[in-house]
């Protein structure tokens, strides 16, 4: 197993989506996950995976991070576009009177 003081190359990555995510003005917590049970069914997986060493750990956090780091990406990219028109039209309203 590593070093848990050692940075992963790939949580670099994710550190850089991370500050796309920032730089677009999104928030990781408002994407509609239940935090609670997804941790607990989780963890239990992890543990599982890793008591009957179908995968060791060390795997398992390497297959975390790409996972993670694609869903960032792609989430963003969903998102990103919407957040720009907000912006955009902030306070215009059409002929009707209504917000665009």
């Amino acid at each position: 197993m590593s070093d848990d003081t050692e940075q992963h190359p790939m949580d670099a990555l994710i550190d850089k989506e991370l500050a796309e995510w920032e730089r677009a003005g999104l928030q990781t917590q408002n994407v509609g996950i239940n935090g609670l049970i997804l941790d607990a069914r989780v963890g239990a997986l992890i543990a599982a995976l890793v008591e009957t060493e179908v995968l060791d750990l060390d795997t398992l956090n390497d297959c975390y991070r790409k996972v993670l780091l694609s869903n960032l990406q792609e989430r963003r990219q969903e998102l990103e576009p919407i957040v720009q028109r907000q912006r955009l039209t902030e306070g215009i309203i059409d002929p009707n009177g209504k917000p665009l």
